[in-house]
């Protein structure tokens, strides 16, 4: 991995610079200068002025980019709804809105969605979407020098979106013109900018295709060829997975997990989660593709969903008023043990909790990590102010309340896993909610020095 440079975040804007070197050299904080009891809040803003991150020099991204049409409900006219079974989207965006809760429906019914996507045709704006196309062009304009991206059916548009922004696609077929499955709506509400907390917060509803126009594996043309286009990256981010069906196919991919490590021992995988409604399909992930994988992301709503599909009690998610640290961290703790995996990173609102297996050589390095990740969200989220959760003391104390004492801010040893609980800049007001998980986690493996 390389230092990043003070000019690799300069295209997500002048917020993420602080958190890059200019001399090149990762620097360990002078722990001495941020005592523990000095005041948290002053604490973490001395620490977030002087983290450091570091880039890998190639990564390699997978399986699904699409069209995102990002659409601002505030801005939609009366009768927005009014075609053919609009109102059943439209009640779906309410219960996301009353929850504020970052909500995906994938909907089964071709017909309806070619209705839908037609009929907001004419509002909001486009531009790369789906975890791996997110997840590509962001690191990239952060700095990475070479990024793969490979898209099974990946359309034109999306291909060319990807190339302009310095990335890689791999498919090696003819990208064919897009059509209603590439592309996916997104409906961003704001929240209350006079109250920062997890009950009304931004977010943004999702109305996507059941089926896509590729599987998140390789051809064999491209299995045949694997080592060339693994070798030499050292990071592996992959996601749309929920678009297999079967267990034969999520053997498959476990099996080209596999053959991903074996072919290059550097190489380390992530698989971001998303919101899976289909149990049989959610099983099949975690029991089969999940435990491969050297790293695990999720937000609270997929936290909560593994956890039942692993027969664990689920971590209550915010919403409604409930925001409940101590469980998200207990439901961390379990979903790390339960699956088996080396990194787990729940990504929530204001906090990042980062679960590690012992040993791991540098943990300040992967608080970091998390440090840089924060202020990549905050320059894609917009706003004119970087803030803290209102009395973040307590809510970190509140969060660490079954762990021992931290053995640096942030940062504690239970003997068996190095459980991180960081503080996550937020921005106000939020001007834009998509794509910012995909942002968070990202950029905390890749800067992740493990």
């Amino acid at each position: 991995m390389r230092p990043t440079s003070s000019s690799s975040f300069s295209r997500g804007g002048s917020s993420t610079n602080a958190s890059i070197s200019r001399c090149g050299v990762t620097r360990k904080v002078n722990e001495r200068e941020t005592p523990l009891h000095a005041g948290e809040e002053q604490t973490w803003r001395i620490l977030y002025e002087r983290a450091r991150a570091r880039l890998p020099e190639y990564v390699f991204v997978g399986f699904n980019a699409n069209i995102d049409r990002i659409i601002r409900v505030d801005d939609l006219p009366p009768g927005a709804f009014s075609f053919q079974g609009g109102n059943l989207l439209r009640r779906k965006l309410e219960t996301s809105m009353e929850r504020r809760a970052a909500q995906e429906w994938f909907v089964d019914d071709p017909a309806f969605y070619r209705r839908a996507v037609a009929a907001f045709d004419a509002h909001g704006q486009t531009e790369i979407g789906g975890q791996a196309g997110i997840a590509s062009v962001h690191l990239a304009g952060m700095g990475v020098p070479h990024v793969r991206c490979f898209v099974p059916g990946i359309c034109r548009e999306c291909a060319t979106m990807l190339q302009k922004r310095g990335v890689v696609p791999l498919d090696g077929t003819a990208p064919p013109p897009c059509d209603e499955r590439h592309t996916h709506l997104v409906f961003e509400y704001g929240g209350d900018e006079k109250r920062i907390d997890a009950a009304r917060r931004a977010n943004r509803f999702i109305a996507s295709p059941k089926t896509h126009p590729g599987k998140p594996l390789f051809d064999a043309h491209a299995l045949a060829r694997l080592p060339s286009l693994v070798i030499p990256c050292t990071r592996g981010f992959f996601s749309g997975y929920q678009y297999l069906t079967t267990e034969e196919e999520f053997l498959e991919a476990r099996n080209q997990l596999r053959a991903m490590h074996r072919a290059f021992s550097s190489f380390r995988s992530h698989i971001e989660c998303v919101t899976i409604d289909h149990e049989e399909v959610l099983a099949m992930l975690t029991r089969r593709v999940l435990p491969e994988a050297h790293s695990v992301g999720c937000n609270e709503q997929e936290l909560g969903l593994i956890l039942t599909s692993l027969g664990r009690e689920p971590a209550p998610p915010p919403g409604g008023g409930h925001f409940d640290p101590p469980g998200l961290v207990e439901g961390a703790l379990t979903a790390h043990r339960s699956l088996g995996v080396q990194r787990l990173h729940l990504h929530t609102y204001g906090l990042s909790v980062l679960v590690h297996s012992l040993p791991i050589s540098h943990p300040a390095g992967a608080r970091d990590a998390l440090m840089a990740a924060a202020r990549a969200a905050c320059a894609r989220a917009g706003g004119d102010r970087r803030i803290l959760l209102p009395r973040i003391g307590d809510i970190l104390r509140n969060a660490a309340e079954s762990l021992p004492p931290p053995v640096l801010p942030g940062i504690y040893d239970d003997g068996e896993r190095m459980v991180l609980i960081v503080p996550a800049l937020l921005s106000v007001p939020v001007r834009k909610t998509a794509g910012l998980g995909d942002t968070i986690s990202s950029t905390a493996f890749v800067c992740d020095p493990f």
